[in-house]
């Protein structure tokens, strides 16, 4: 049975206080209390993980749908790559990753994203996979200077002729848009999870960096998980040539985290 508005809402205010309570939680074990106590709370935390992930699915997917009805206040027709800034956002929201926020709504990550959906649209696609090294160079340089640094293209692994599109498209109910959205939110979620559990370990309390969110990526980048998901994308989204209602939408997603 699927979810009135009502009972969303009920859900989406459930889940925000379940997040601040963690973070205070967080906050007082890691300043008081040691080992036992720090691993009780890491438990606690894995406990909670279908609750983000369920506020990651009705986030993502409820502005992708208020967008594309063109209910969004203030906002006409929307772009393509505006709505996914939103559903990036609203979905790194949901983890609370503390000192996380400015690498993971970076144009760095956002750009390695958009790297992991581009063959949602190029089967075809020979680019050449991101330089993850040289974009640590890049990370560095932003962190230090005053002015923001982006690295090229090439080194992000983008096809330019994709950049383009997913620049110049607006928002519509295609389904070229629809898998490449249902796809983007897959991927996050799943790095996300995957950086997630290197957040737990005692060093990082919780905390995000660089670094370890360059693993977490290239563990799922090197995963079967991937080209499996981006397969199913295609499929839900060519059947007929029809793009699916939002309950359709939000339960693909779901089958494909795994979370049905």
């Amino acid at each position: 049975m699927f979810r009135s508005s009502n009972q969303e809402k009920r859900i989406s205010s459930k889940n925000l206080s379940l997040s601040k309570l963690s973070i205070i939680t967080r906050d007082v074990v890691q300043n008081q209390l040691k080992n036992d106590a720090w691993l009780m709370w890491a438990i606690a935390q894995r406990v909670s993980l279908p609750v983000k992930i369920d506020a990651c699915i009705d986030r993502g997917v409820s502005y992708y749908y208020c967008a594309l009805s063109g209910t969004v206040p203030g906002i006409g027709k929307m772009l393509l790559r505006e709505c996914l800034a939103h559903v990036h956002k609203d979905i790194v929201d949901c983890w609370n990753m503390r000192n996380g926020n400015q690498i993971l709504n970076g144009t760095d990550f956002k750009s390695l994203m958009l790297y992991l959906v581009q063959d949602v649209q190029e089967e075809s696609s020979s680019t050449a996979p991101p330089d993850l090294d040289r974009i640590s160079q890049f990370v560095t340089l932003v962190t230090a200077a005053s002015a923001p640094v982006a690295p090229p293209i090439a080194i992000l692994g983008l096809s330019y002729f994709f950049v383009k599109w997913v620049s110049d498209a607006v928002l519509d109910n295609i389904p070229s848009v629809e898998r490449l959205i249902m796809a983007y939110t897959v991927d996050l979620i799943l790095v996300l999870k995957s950086l997630f559990d290197f957040t737990l370990k005692p060093d990082l309390a919780g905390s995000a960096n660089w670094e370890v969110l360059k693993e977490a990526f290239e563990g799922y980048e090197r995963s079967h998980d991937v080209q499996k998901n981006h397969n199913s994308c295609r499929s839900a989204s060519q059947q007929n040539n029809r793009t699916l209602d939002r309950d359709g939408f939000r339960t693909k997603i779901r089958e494909l985290l795994g979370e049905v």
